[in-house]
C-alpha cells in the first residue's frame, strides 16, 4: 500500500494498529516493546495514522537521529535489553500515542515503564554476575569512577593552556572545536544488532586522551546520571529509593585512571572501521593524580566550580543535587560536614604556606577585589561560586531552590519539591506555617536527634565558613579566575606561572581587560 501511495488503506491499518495498543493488554505491550523488529513496524503503521495533521517520520528518527549512546562500554547484556525496552516505552507513550491520548489510556505502558526503570536501576547498580557489590564492580560506581578522572583531566589541561601561552585558545574556539569534533560524531560502535538498525547498537564515546574527548566522555557522565536519577525520583518505592540515595551520597570511589584497560577492552569488542577505532590520541601530558577516593557529591561540586562547563551540563549537575536534596537534605548537609572535618585534618598536614586568597575566605585588596576560587571537592563553596558569578535566570533559580532546601530547618525528608517556597501541600499554606503538615512526623525519635544535631553543626558550619561569599558581592567586587584552578595549583601556587600573574595581578588591582581574572 506504501508503495502505491494509498493512504485510505494506510491510515486504516494504523487505526486498527491504534486500537490494539489502546486495549492496554500487558502481554500485547510487553511483547512489541520486547522485540526491536515488531517495534519498528508499529512505529511504521502509526506514520500514517488519521489523527495526526501530517504524517510522521518515525522510522527516521529511530534509524538516523536515535542511539545509544554510552561513555563506559556496557557488557551486561540484561541491562542492554531493560534500557531499550525503557526506551521503547517512553517513544511508544509520549510520541507515538500520547498526541491523542489522554494518561488514563495509558496506564499499562506507564506501569511497563516504571517496572522497566527499575530494571535499568538494579542493573548499572549490580554487578555483571548479579551479585550486589555495587561499590567495587558496578556500571555506576565506573562511570562515577570516569567523571572524576575527566574532571580533573580536563581542568588540568585546561590551566596548562594558560601556562603554555602557544597552545592558549580562547573559550569560544575551544568550544567551536568541540561541537565540530561532535559533528563528526567520534563514536565506536561496540555492539552490533540482528538487525542492523544504528538504533540498537551501542556507540561508546572515544577513548582517547585528547581534550575534546574528555569533555565529551564528561558530558555523557553528567547526562547518564541525570537520567538515572530521574528514574530512581519517578519510579521506585519509597523503601527502594531510601537505598538507593543512602549508598549514592556515601559512596567513596576510588579515582584510578584504568585508561588503558577501556582501550583494551574497547578494541576487542569495537567494529572494525568504526569512525572511533581509528581515533588517534594527542600527544601525552603528564596529568597528577587526582585526590581519591571522591564521593559523587565531592565530583558534583568540582563540575558546579568550572567557569567553562556547558549550561546544558550545569543543568544535568543540579538536577541531581536537587534529586538528592528533594529525597533527604541531611545527606547533603552530613557531606559538608564530612568534607570541612577532613579538610581540616589536610590543613594540618599540609607543608607549604597557602596565600590567604586562595584559602578559601574572601581577602579584598586595595580596590576591594576579592577572587572567587571554589576549593576542591567543597559542594557547598561551589554551589556559592554558582550563585555569585552565574547570569543565567535558570541556573540561579535550581541553585537558590537547593540552597533554599539545605538551609530549611523544617526540611529532613522526603516531603520536599524543588518548585517549594510557594506553598506546603493543597492547602495553599505557606512554609513553615504552624498549621502546616509537619515534615518530620514519621520519624523516628534518634532518627529526628541525629538530624538535629546534624542541622546545629551545619549551620555552625555555614554562618562561620560560607555567609561571607554569600554576602561578599554586596561588600567587593568579585573576580574569578578563566578556568578552573587545579587542586595540586592551589596547594603550592608556585608551580604555576600563570598563578604566580594572577595574585600579581590581584596585588595591584585588576583591570577589567585581565586576560586570567574575569570581572563579575
Amino acid at each position: 500500500a506504501e508503495e502505491r501511495n494509498d493512504y485510505g488503506k494506510l491510515a486504516t491499518l494504523a487505526a486498527c494498529v491504534k486500537t490494539i495498543l489502546l486495549l492496554n493488554e500487558p502481554s500485547i505491550l510487553e511483547l512489541i516493546v520486547a522485540v526491536a523488529e515488531m517495534f519498528e513496524q508499529v512505529c511504521s503503521c502509526l506514520e500514517y495514522d488519521p489523527d495526526l495533521r501530517e504524517k510522521a517520520n518515525h522510522r527516521w528518527f529511530l534509524r538516523e537521529r536515535a542511539k545509544f549512546r554510552t561513555v563506559v562500554a556496557m557488557d551486561n547484556m540484561e541491562l542492554v535489553a531493560a534500557i531499550h525496552r525503557s526506551f521503547r516505552v517512553n517513544y511508544l507513550r509520549d510520541t507515538l500515542l500520547r498526541p491523542t491520548m489522554d494518561e488514563s489510556s495509558l496506564s499499562t505502558l506507564s506501569s511497563l515503564q516504571t517496572f522497566s526503570h527499575a530494571d535499568v536501576v538494579k542493573g548499572v547498580t549490580m554487578s555483571p554476575n548479579g551479585e550486589e557489590v555495587s561499590l567495587t564492580e558496578s556500571y555506576l560506581v565506573r562511570v562515577i569512577r570516569m567523571l572524576g578522572i575527566e574532571l580533573h583531566a580536563i581542568g588540568v589541561l585546561e590551566w596548562q593552556e594558560l601556562d603554555n601561552p602557544s597552545g592558549n585558545s580562547s573559550r569560544e574556539s575551544s568550544s567551536q572545536e568541540d561541537m565540530l569534533y561532535e559533528a563528526r560524531d567520534p563514536s565506536t560502535v561496540v555492539r552490533e544488532h540482528p538487525l542492523g538498525s544504528a538504533t540498537w547498537k551501542q556507540y561508546l564515546a572515544p577513548q582517547d586522551n585528547s581534550l575534546a574527548s574528555r569533555r565529551l566522555r564528561r558530558r555523557g557522565c553528567l547526562s547518564f546520571l541525570k537520567e538515572l536519577f530521574n528514574m530512581v525520583r519517578l519510579s521506585l518505592q519509597q523503601t527502594d529509593k531510601d537505598d538507593f540515595f543512602s549508598v549514592i551520597c556515601t559512596l567513596d570511589v576510588d579515582l584510578i585512571d584504568d585508561f588503558s584497560d577501556n582501550i583494551s577492552q574497547t578494541s576487542q569488542i569495537a567494529e572494525m572501521g568504526s569512525v572511533a577505532s581509528t581515533v588517534k590520541s594527542e600527544q601525552h601530558v603528564e596529568i597528577p593524580q587526582a585526590s581519591s577516593p571522591a564521593s559523587l557529591l565531592s565530583l558534583l561540586g568540582n563540575a558546579l566550580a568550572d567557569p567553562n562547563i556547558d549550561i546544558s551540563e550545569k543543568d544535568s549537575v543540579l538536577e541531581i543535587i536537587a534529586g538528592v536534596a528533594m529525597h533527604d537534605p541531611s545527606f547533603i548537609r552530613r557531606h559538608c560536614l564530612d568534607h570541612h572535618n577532613s579538610r581540616k585534618e589536610m590543613e594540618k598536614e599540609a607543608v607549604n604556606d597557602v596565600p590567604k586568597v586562595l584559602a578559601g575566605r574572601p581577602d579584598p585588596n586595595e580596590k576591594k577585589q576579592v577572587i572567587d576560587i571554589s576549593p576542591p571537592n567543597d559542594l557547598l563553596a561551589a554551589l556559592l561560586f554558582l550563585l555569585n558569578v552565574t547570569t543565567d535566570a535558570g541556573v540561579l533559580l535550581q541553585a537558590t531552590e537547593i540552597m533554599r532546601i539545605i538551609l530549611d530547618t523544617d526540611i529532613v525528608g522526603d516531603n520536599t519539591s524543588i518548585t517549594a517556597g510557594f506553598k506546603d501541600d493543597a492547602e495553599g499554606m505557606p512554609p513553615g506555617h504552624p498549621n502546616g503538615p509537619h515534615h518530620d512526623q514519621h520519624t523516628q525519635p534518634s532518627q529526628a536527634a541525629v538530624t538535629t544535631n546534624d542541622q546545629k553543626q551545619f549551620f555552625s558550619l555555614f554562618y562561620e565558613h560560607y555567609m561571607e561569599w554569600l554576602v561578599a558581592p554586596f561588600q567587593f567586587t568579585l573576580l574569578h579566575p578563566t578556568r578552573r584552578v587545579p587542586e595540586h595549583i592551589l596547594k603550592n601556587p608556585t608551580e604555576s606561572r600563570t598563578m604566580q600573574d594572577i595574585l600579581a595581578s590581584w596585588r595591584a588591582g585588576v583591570q577589567p581587560d585581565d586576560k586570567f581574572l574575569q570581572t563579575v
